[in-house]
C-alpha cells in the first residue's frame, strides 16, 4: 500500500462515561480537516478487529475496511477514507448530520 499523501491515527479512545455524546465523530472530523489542511489524500487508522462497535462507528463514519489481519499477537482491522469523497453523512461527517 502507497502511503504517500496519508494522514495515519491510531487507537482513538473516547472514555466510556463519554459514548454517545459526539465526541468520537468530533475527533474524526477533527482528523480529517487536519488531513485537507494538509493536503492528504486518505485518513487512514487501525483498530481492534475484535470490538464490532468500534469498527461499525468507523464504517458508519464513511471509512472502509482495508484488510483484518493479525500484526504482532493482535487483531488488527485498518481504514481508509479518502479525504476528497464524501461520507454517506456529506462533507462534516457525523458531526454535519447531527449539527454539532
Amino acid at each position: 500500500m502507497d502511503t504517500t499523501n496519508s494522514l495515519f491515527f491510531h487507537k482513538l479512545a473516547i472514555g466510556d462515561e463519554h459514548n454517545g455524546l459526539g465526541f468520537g465523530a468530533r475527533a474524526l472530523n477533527a482528523l480529517l480537516e487536519l488531513a485537507k489542511d494538509n493536503g492528504c489524500i486518505w485518513l487512514r487508522c487501525d483498530c481492534h478487529g475484535g470490538r464490532k462497535r468500534l469498527r461499525v462507528f468507523y464504517e458508519q463514519f464513511g471509512f472502509e475496511l482495508v484488510d483484518r489481519q493479525e500484526m504482532f499477537g493482535f487483531d488488527v482491522a485498518r481504514y481508509q477514507m479518502r479525504t476528497s469523497c464524501l461520507s454517506r453523512f456529506g462533507t462534516r461527517g457525523v458531526v454535519g448530520l447531527l449539527g454539532l
